[in-house]
């Protein structure tokens, strides 16, 4: 094991990948047609690296380029370790930008437990989503002020309905990636103990993304002898934990002897936004066995990267990820959320849990047959460009959008009870 490892800095050699603030300038004649696009004001996590964030800035700049006035309001601190000092500057600028908040509509982009609809809002839309079989009830309410609730997956839409949402107001809404910055043939990072070949895993460390039954299955999987190496690109915004010392435990508490398996490979220091597509590039394939994901960004940059993808056949993945584009791993079933889950927003509701003996399967099948996982990839990024890039996903919110208009009238609910 190994954690933190340098990541140089980019340099004429490695450009990184395009920065936001360069798509920005609105297109000669944006607009959709005669259709006139309404001034919004964009709620979210603009100035940090989350998925909220990615997804934010992303739609963001392609709504501005069609024609769209936009101010963002910005949630939480901004995090320079993901975002460059011009980024930021960029971002925290368009909070001043001239829209009137009074004739706006406004789309909040946060947790469903978080969601309040603005004071006065004309129209107001929740951009949110989880990660179990149903939510909370108690989220119900709140989310029920809003015009619309949109999701990013079906899982989440009967997810959210099931809690008591009527099912006219929640809508799918699916993201999506820039298959520009996220690409085949960038510079990779010079990671350490980089062997023949590598699997890639992407999340946050928390027992929801399933590393448990990743480590367990890479250590049956592969011997010391075979030439393959296993990184997990791991943050810890959601609790402070040292993710070496639970990894150790872990080892020591399954009875896995590290001397006894290929590499496994923390990666622990922060990488900005802009240097993530070179992470993708550096793996040959991708492995995420969560036990449940609203979106699921990192299966979309590793498929837009044009890598095999082994994910979990259920939730929001479970959209776009196919046998045909990539690796879909069996669950055993729907089981009840540990009592031991540190994160209290999960005790009490249900989520899958990843069939290992399968993830066994599919890691040997993908290091055993490795020319069919790369046209498996090359289809999967195919699927990205033609169907779940930024601006498909921009399309598809601008249509959800356009139907907001035209059937809620000039005030919405105005913040009354749904």
């Amino acid at each position: 094991m190994a954690g933190g490892p340098h990541l140089p800095a980019p340099d004429a050699q490695n450009p990184p990948a395009p920065d936001a603030p360069r798509l920005l300038a609105p297109a000669a004649g944006a607009g959709p047609g005669a259709w006139q696009p309404p001034p919004l004001v964009y709620r979210g996590f603009f100035l940090n690296g989350s998925g909220y964030g990615e997804e934010s800035r992303g739609l963001a700049q392609e709504l501005i380029r069609r024609g769209y006035a936009l101010r963002v309001d910005p949630v939480g601190p901004a995090d320079p370790a993901a975002l460059g000092p011009p980024e930021l500057a960029f971002w925290q600028g368009l909070a001043a930008a001239p829209v009137d908040p009074a004739r706006a509509v406004h789309i909040v982009a946060q947790p469903p437990g978080m969601a309040q609809r603005p004071a006065a809002a004309p129209w107001a839309v929740l951009r949110t989503m989880f990660e179990t079989e149903v939510l909370p009830r108690e989220w119900v309410q709140p989310m029920s002020r809003f015009d619309a609730v949109w999701v990013p997956s079906e899982q989440n839409r009967q997810a959210f309905v099931a809690a008591g949402l009527p099912g006219d107001r929640v809508r799918v809404v699916p993201g999506g990636v820039d298959p520009d910055r996220f690409r085949p043939g960038l510079a990779p990072l010079p990671l350490p103990m980089r062997r023949g070949f590598a699997f890639l895993s992407v999340f946050d460390w928390q027992y929801r993304k399933g590393w448990d039954c990743l480590v367990r299955a890479y250590a049956r999987a592969f011997g010391p002898e075979d030439d393959v190496v296993l990184y997990l690109k791991v943050t810890t915004s959601n609790k402070p934990v040292s993710p070496e010392a639970e990894l150790a435990w872990y080892l020591r508490a399954e009875g896995i002897a590290p001397e006894r398996m290929p590499p496994l490979v923390l990666l622990t220091r922060p990488l900005p936004a802009a240097e993530m597509p070179r992470l993708y590039a550096s793996a040959d394939a991708f492995v995420l066995p969560s036990r449940g994901e609203g979106y699921a960004r990192p299966y979309l940059e590793a498929m837009a990267s044009g890598l095999p993808v082994i994910g979990t056949a259920w939730g929001g993945q479970a959209d776009f990820l196919t046998p045909e584009t990539g690796y879909p791993l069996r669950i055993q079933g729907i089981r009840p959320v540990p009592r031991y889950e540190p994160l209290e927003v999960y005790r009490g509701l249900r989520w899958a849990e990843p069939d290992a003996d399968h993830l066994v399967d599919l890691l040997r099948e993908v290091w055993n047959n490795r020319e069919a996982a790369r046209q498996r990839g090359r289809r999967a990024r195919q699927q990205v460009v033609e169907r779940w890039s930024v601006a498909a996903a921009a399309d598809r919110l601008e249509a959800a959008l356009r139907d907001l208009v035209e059937e809620s009238g000039e005030y919405g609910r105005s913040g009354r009870e749904g």
